[in-house]
């Protein structure tokens, strides 16, 4: 088994191709990236029309693609065939035997989406030295900025930092929707190879005055002026800063202050939990000015997620809830 699409795409680009491809796992963007690399490089245009097939879980068969597998190229050297949505095939453990002695002159790519062989059954026991089998594990929260570095830097651009925590927080852990993003602004962007605050609110819509960053920020600084601003603002667009993320982005700082007041040593305790530099001097700021209250703070936080969700509370409109939690949390 496989974790690093970088290893298959390197056998790939080395030309050392497997007759059979599983590409599975709960990570989405991995499986497209690596069958779209398959469908792009294997073959030369010309190729394709004859010798590369595409087809969907929900409108084929065992049946049809094994005999598509077991043709032999016509003017090429291998015989393409790509199974998108492969999770939604009835019995695909119907091409064990295929897997175990495949045409050496196709390569069969099988895209089985958010799910993962089940290695206790026998087509998982199956797999030969024939079949590659990469299982895509999804990223975690503290390791999304450093893959929005790395894609960006592949691309041969750069991108600020807070423009990558705000993409990273906005858009979230799926990948597809982030590289898409980032797609959007390589190509704007084409003549300059730097991304920055003002791209990311003029072309993907985050505002870069009003987000939830800045709302962390004004809480840390105890800024009421400025906190009321972003209220007016959220107040406007509702859909700007839903309370979900709200909640679940300021619990996870003041869990943070809480742990850093009681550190010896800040900067390797802050590090070792993925806080940039850069914002040191922020969270030192936020610990000084909530001392002895950031357990008060934690709880007014999840006293609010529940009511948001209907629990302990009357129906209320989301912008007041926001309101009265952010001022509860200022003037503890």
């Amino acid at each position: 088994m496989i974790t690093d699409y970088k290893k298959v795409i390197e056998g790939i680009k080395n030309k050392k191709y497997y007759p059979v491809y599983i590409l599975a796992g709960m990570e989405a963007y991995y499986i497209d990236f690596i069958s779209d690399y398959i469908a792009n490089n294997i073959l030369e245009k010309s190729e394709r029309d004859f010798n590369q097939t595409i087809v969907y879980g929900k409108e084929t068969n065992i049946g049809t693609i094994r005999e598509s597998a077991l043709r032999y190229p016509l003017m090429a050297e291998y015989n393409v065939i790509i199974v998108k949505e492969a999770q939604y095939l009835d019995d695909i453990e119907k091409l064990e035997s295929y897997f175990k002695k495949p045409n050496k002159s196709s390569i069969l790519v099988i895209c089985y989406k958010n799910k993962k062989l089940d290695k206790r059954k026998t087509l998982y026991k199956s797999l030969s030295k024939y079949v590659c089998y990469f299982e895509g594990q999804p990223i975690y929260d503290n390791q999304l900025p450093a893959w929005i570095e790395n894609y960006v830097k592949l691309n041969k651009f750069k991108i600020d930092e807070r423009a990558t925590m705000l993409i990273g927080e906005y858009l979230g852990l799926n990948l597809s929707k982030v590289a898409n993003e980032l797609d959007k602004l390589f190509l704007i962007k084409k003549n300059e190879k730097t991304i920055n605050l003002n791209d990311i609110q003029r072309n993907i819509g985050i505002s870069k005055d009003y987000n939830v960053f800045e709302i962390q920020k004004a809480l840390t600084l105890k800024n009421h002026k400025r906190l009321v601003l972003i209220i007016n603002y959220i107040k406007s667009n509702p859909k700007s800063n839903p309370i979900y993320m709200l909640t679940g982005v300021l619990f996870a700082y003041f869990s943070k202050l809480l742990i850093l007041q009681y550190s010896s040593n800040f900067e390797s305790a802050a590090l070792s939990m993925g806080i940039r530099s850069f914002l040191f001097r922020e969270y030192q700021t936020g610990i000084r000015n909530y001392r002895g209250k950031i357990e008060k703070v934690l709880a007014i936080i999840q006293d609010f997620d529940l009511k948001s969700k209907g629990i302990g509370s009357k129906s209320v409109e989301e912008t007041e809830l926001i309101k009265e939690m952010l001022f509860k949390i200022l003037y503890i």
